[in-house]
């Protein structure tokens, strides 16, 4: 996996454990501010809004993390493709380096 990837979900994972995690509360300047735990601080009347505000972003943030690894995973493949250099399966099918016939009738290289 690539950095940028890799960079992207660790992001993903705190952002979502900040908000779902434990209270945190340091104090600085005099003032106590608050981390994380926002569900479990916020005030009643508000806490099923914040409740339901982060599980939208949660499952917004666990989707595109998904969706980014899955992609990463494809452009690896293609850029393997591209250098000549098949992915396992490939090999041990036999189908590596091998012209094959599309749907349309055309032979694609693999």
């Amino acid at each position: 996996m690539k950095t940028k990837t890799l960079v992207v979900v660790v992001l993903s994972l705190l952002a979502i454990f900040l908000f779902w995690g434990p209270p945190l509360k340091f104090k600085a300047g005099g003032r106590e501010y608050i981390l994380s735990g926002y569900p479990w601080v916020s005030p009643g009347y508000a806490r099923n809004g914040v409740i339901l505000v982060g599980g939208v972003l949660t499952a917004v943030f666990l989707g595109l993390s998904w969706f980014m690894i899955q992609l990463e995973k494809r452009m690896e493949e293609l850029e393997a493709e591209e250098a000549g250099n098949y992915p396992e399966e490939w090999a041990e099918a036999g189908l590596a380096g091998q012209a094959v016939e599309s749907v349309g009738g055309k032979k694609d290289e693999w």
